[in-house]
């Protein structure tokens, strides 16, 4: 979880601050949506793991704007910005959808339903 911690504000400085990050993604990073469910984690890092998702976003979106190569800028000049925009807008709000605390708590309630149902089956 520390990890993941060190990555989300390495992400966050260094889109603010317009420079390079030093952090790359590794396994945890990328299933950050499913680490934060294990037994060993707390209810609160769901969001570090959501925020986690979001810097992954945030990062993709700013490496393929910024990675032209026929300027200095590094900023795309023949690119079709609104597409690019809407696929990035199109992420957020699926990041958005998933992390809302309203349907997580969904999700967990019908998982400890599920979880009930197979115990009186003789399941799990």
């Amino acid at each position: 979880m520390e990890h993941s911690l060190c990555y989300v504000l390495d992400r966050s400085c260094s889109a603010q601050m317009g420079k390079p990050h030093s952090i790359v993604e590794d396994y945890i990073i990328r299933n950050s949506a499913t680490w934060y469910k294990l037994p060993e984690c707390r209810t609160a890092d769901s969001g570090l793991a959501a925020y986690a998702e979001l810097q992954r976003i945030l990062s993709r979106s700013l490496d393929f704007l910024y990675s032209g190569t026929s300027n200095t800028s590094g900023l795309h000049t023949n690119t079709d910005y609104l597409l690019v925009i809407n696929t990035i807008e199109g992420q957020i709000l699926t990041w958005s959808d998933y992390w809302d605390p309203r349907n997580l708590a969904k999700n967990s309630e019908l998982s400890l339903k599920k979880k009930f149902l197979f115990s009186l089956l003789g399941g799990m």
